[in-house]
């Protein structure tokens, strides 16, 4: 069933079911000129990297709201993949939305809620329902690039006598564009979701774990603002002025009552291969902002997806030539279908490719590019051309990627060598001061920090060079100068000119 928002009446309301309908007469979510939509659909002004949902008011049931919210998620999109009624594009262009529905017992098994007190979970639903949420669209260059409001659920069902014990609800047609396609909402594991206990730790698997699959492994470097609403929503610890707007924020209780704990829940979940690692980055003397690096866990043996079979991991491995580590990192953000669906795709594309004569350069690059595109190509609407053009601008860019890489780690030797010299031709006294100055600060204070220190300063001793040249561009700006004296030395734009014309 497809029901335009807005146009139900009361003697269109579904038989045997108790609805709240929103009439979506609203500002839509995106302004009409740059309308963001996934790109299977058509081609878009700006790429998303991610997006990140914030309550705009406080939630009765933090915990159960937020299962509940994820939970709808998913069943729309289980829904959606059956259905042959309705595209992306219907969705978008005519702002149209599918009413789904589930039993509540079913509902409740997605969001991980024990028991069936099910009058709990309604209320919650109604929460949920007229909840207003803020969305922040951040962009590839990991800025916010939209700021809207907009209700989550357009409507809400509730089975009444032989409709008991089922729900009915749809999703506001801009948001539902943007969940349902897998690149801007990532699917997160339910596993994880269901062993969490606190919301907190939560809403912060939510919002971090949505970057696992990116090359740096790292979020978005957002404000301290942002990350405590996506976390808690309209709290203590942000207050803004209503006369001067002035915000203030408690960011250290706020660490220490629910960010730190929320990070050790996290770290400690067994069915996850990462833990994250907080990255505070100040204004002056105070946070500003917040990012959260991916780390790792050193296991003796890499947990891969068992569902997936010996033979499955086996090709992904010898002929497509993943590592252990790429093959748990897909695990986390594809479903099993996706990925043979994949392989398929592939087998059919490489015998085409060497029929007309061609080659696949890079089964890896290509299964990846095919991959990212595969809701593009279930709904055909991309060609095999525009998929091989699709693979080769992903190569192109991953190359480019590991250029700049190339391009930093050179700079950063070049400063590393730079710094040496000047440093160690510096009066004993005065490097003294700056030494000590450095092993006072929380940065020298670290465990990884400690154990170069006891190395000693001398040139040979790089690592611990370059952790304070990182100190000296945030904490001592004067003393930059003095030890970078060039600009070649002091930016990766000039160093490469630099570089550029003393090779000629």
């Amino acid at each position: 069933m497809i029901s335009k928002p807005g146009d139900l009446t009361p003697s269109q309301e579904p038989s045997g079911f108790e609805v709240k309908h929103r009439h979506l007469e609203q500002t839509p979510l995106f302004s009409s000129e740059d309308l963001i939509i996934p790109a299977s659909v058509r081609s878009i002004k700006k790429s998303i990297s991610a997006v990140h949902s914030i309550p705009t008011s406080k939630i009765g049931s933090p915990l159960n709201t937020r299962r509940l919210f994820d939970a709808c998620i998913l069943a729309a999109q289980i829904d959606f993949k059956s259905r042959r009624d309705i595209t992306i594009e219907k969705i978008t262009k005519e702002r149209v939305s599918p009413q789904f529905e589930i039993q509540i017992k079913d509902l409740a098994n997605l969001a991980g809620i024990p028991g069936k007190n099910y009058q709990r979970i309604y209320d919650d639903l109604d929460s949920l329902y007229e909840l207003s949420m803020k969305w922040n669209v951040i962009g590839d260059d990991d800025e916010v690039i939209w700021e809207k409001k907009s209700h989550f659920l357009s409507s809400l069902g509730i089975g009444k006598g032989s409709k008991r014990g089922v729900v009915q609800f749809s999703i506001d047609p801009e948001v539902l564009s943007i969940i349902l396609e897998p690149k801007t909402w990532a699917s997160l594991s339910l596993q994880v979701l269901h062993s969490l206990r606190s919301a907190a730790a939560y809403a912060l698997y939510q919002n971090t774990f949505r970057y696992i699959n990116t090359h740096q492994k790292v979020t978005a470097s957002l404000s301290t603002a942002t990350w405590i609403q996506l976390m808690l929503g309209p709290s203590r610890f942000v207050k803004t002025d209503p006369k001067t707007k002035e915000t203030k924020i408690d960011y250290k209780e706020f660490k220490r009552s629910y960010l730190v704990p929320a990070i050790a829940e996290i770290n400690s979940c067994p069915a996850l291969q990462y833990t994250i690692e907080l990255k505070e980055r100040k204004a002056g003397n105070r946070v500003s902002q917040l990012q959260f690096q991916f780390v790792q866990k050193v296991q003796e043996s890499l947990d891969l997806p068992v569902t997936w079979g010996d033979e499955t991991i086996k090709i992904l491995k010898d002929q497509i030539g993943l590592l252990d580590q790429e093959i748990s990192d897909l695990s986390q953000g594809f479903s099993f279908e996706e990925i043979i669906e994949t392989l398929s795709r592939l087998q059919v594309q490489e015998s085409k490719i060497r029929a007309s004569g061609g080659h696949i350069s890079s089964k890896k690059s290509y299964f990846k590019g095919i991959l990212q595109n595969i809701t593009a190509l279930r709904e055909n609407k991309m060609s095999e051309q525009q998929l091989s053009d699709a693979v080769a601008s992903r190569e192109a860019e991953e190359a480019a990627e590991r250029r700049k890489d190339k391009q930093l780690t050179a700079f950063g030797d070049h400063q590393v060598k730079v710094l040496s010299k000047q440093f160690f031709a510096m009066p004993t006294e005065e490097r003294d001061h700056w030494t000590k100055a450095f092993e006072k600060s929380s940065m020298g204070r670290m465990n990884g920090t400690l154990m170069f220190l006891k190395r000693g300063w001398s040139p040979e001793n790089t690592v611990l060079l370059k952790v304070f040249l990182s100190w000296i561009l945030k904490e001592a700006p004067e003393l930059e100068h003095t030890l970078l004296p060039y600009p070649q030395d002091r930016t990766i734009e000039d160093w490469a000119l630099w570089s550029l014309e003393n090779a000629q």
